[in-house]
């Protein structure tokens, strides 16, 4: 049976410059690629954090020696040589217990203009 190789990509826009790149659907085995971009000017970034309904899986702390902080969450395996950098993360062999809402929080240095927040959905389709 031939495969669709169709991804319909989700654009989430927080604000002008700021957007979440995603497929809103892959196929089991497949390996999905997410993407975060806030704007956040010059300001430095303290932190982004990943999470899969609500369930924290990734963090990027350029602060730390070891900056990437990776956590168990069912049907997210991260790609490690693939998200090194926070702002862009690969899922390898997606599986039905990946479905679900995805979220990248970025917080930046600043106390008024702390965090930007974007979501998206991704299905995993038979």
């Amino acid at each position: 049976m031939y495969k669709s190789i169709l991804h319909i990509l989700v654009l989430i826009a927080l604000s002008e410059g700021s957007y979440l790149k995603m497929p809103s659907f892959s196929f089991p085995g497949e390996s999905v690629t997410m993407e975060c971009i806030v704007d956040h000017g010059d300001l430095a970034i303290v932190s982004i954090t990943w999470s899969k309904d609500n369930k924290q899986f990734y963090k990027y702390d350029p602060n730390r020696s070891d900056p990437v902080i990776i956590s168990n969450v069912d049907g997210v395996l991260i790609k490690n040589d693939l998200s090194l950098n926070g702002n862009k993360i690969t899922i390898s062999s997606v599986t039905a217990e990946s479905t679900g809402t995805y979220t990248c929080m970025v917080e930046i240095d600043h106390p008024s203009l702390n965090v930007g927040k974007l979501s998206g959905s991704l299905k995993i389709v038979q």
